[in-house]
């Protein structure tokens, strides 16, 4: 479960916290978090952030099915990191927000090992340079995730608040080369290169968005990946 837009002030109140936290584990789930939206400006990112305010990433995850690869020393603050923040900026002085994410190893049943999935979460800059910036996203799809590892390929996915619409140029295009799960009308949405399941969305006898509506034009998003186990 990926969730963008998290308010920092969670953050700031550990009793607030501290209560997600056991609704969480005492569910058999883990929790990962970074504060931020954009990366600390220092020399090797001399850029500003586009916007003042800034909100929270969380990923909850079921550590019998996955598991970070790299277990961070502070899941609620570095446990999702920075996604190449130098291919997403405005102009050469405006750092526009990067997805975050890890990298989780997914176990397979009947001792069938493990296989990678990366999985990032982002929430796009709104505006004119939003589909900019759905572009930069195709780039680094295209040299990043992509590309296979050590002769491998690996699953990944990228989830979260785009802030356009699916008919949009970009976003067709991202269809045309993978799966995506949307909305009619959403500006939320989930890219993958696995085989992906609409699993509950848009369904009038479980009306799950209508649970999950926001004040906003957002809708949570429900969808099921099929990974495949790893060759032996």
């Amino acid at each position: 479960m990926a969730l963008q837009e998290v308010p920092r002030s969670l953050f700031n109140d550990p009793a607030r916290l501290q209560q997600l936290s056991a609704a969480v584990t005492g569910a058999g789930y883990e929790l990962l978090a970074i504060r931020n939206e954009y990366p600390p400006i220092d020399f090797n990112n001399p850029r500003r952030p586009t916007a003042e305010r800034q909100n929270a990433y969380v990923v909850i995850y079921n550590p019998a099915v996955v598991e970070p690869q790299q277990p961070p020393f502070d899941p609620i603050d570095g446990g999702l990191t920075f996604h190449h923040p130098e291919a997403f900026h405005e102009g050469a002085l405006l750092q526009a927000r990067p997805p975050v994410g890890t990298v989780f190893n997914v176990h397979h049943p009947n001792n069938q090992g493990d296989s990678v999935l990366r999985l990032l979460s982002w929430h796009n800059e709104a505006g004119t340079h939003a589909r900019g910036h759905v572009a930069q996203l195709q780039q680094e799809i295209e040299n990043e995730l992509e590309p296979p590892r050590i002769g491998r390929r690996e699953d990944w996915v990228v989830v979260g608040d785009f802030n356009v619409q699916d008919v949009t140029e970009e976003m067709q295009e991202l269809d045309r080369d993978y799966q995506v799960l949307t909305h009619d009308d959403g500006i939320d949405h989930i890219i993958t290169n696995a085989p992906l399941n609409n699993v509950i969305n848009d369904d009038p006898v479980l009306n799950i968005d209508q649970q999950f509506r926001s004040t906003g034009r957002h809708l949570a998003l429900f969808g099921e990946l099929l990974l495949s186990a790893p060759r032996p």
